[in-house]
């Protein structure tokens, strides 16, 4: 199972900091590689689910990392499957968790 995530952010460590994450087994990302002109664009990463992943818990693993990236910095814009979100690690996970459940239907 695959879920769209864009970030924007001034900080460029960011992307560097979530690139690298280990989630856990079962659960990977990946930065996609778009061809973009604008200034501050977002970047674009793809989240991989494996079948034998509970989705609660994937979305909780998911939610935690990209909050504890994220947090604390103003300019930081998270959108997962085209929706933006607020950086509050609830709402992540309620996000990611919506839309795994959309998928696997």
């Amino acid at each position: 199972m695959e879920l769209s995530i864009s970030i924007r952010s001034s900080d460029p460590n960011v992307v560097t900091e979530i690139r690298r994450a280990k989630i856990a087994e079962g659960i990977t990302i990946r930065r996609r590689l778009v061809l973009r002109e604008m200034e501050n664009a977002p970047i674009d990463f793809i989240l991989y689910i494996g079948e034998h992943v509970v989705l609660p818990v994937a979305a909780s693993l998911i939610a935690r990392m990209l909050y504890d990236k994220l947090k604390g910095k103003k300019d930081n814009e998270l959108t997962i499957q085209n929706q933006p979100v607020e950086i509050n690690v609830e709402k992540i996970e309620q996000l990611i968790f919506i839309s795994l459940k959309e998928k696997e239907e």
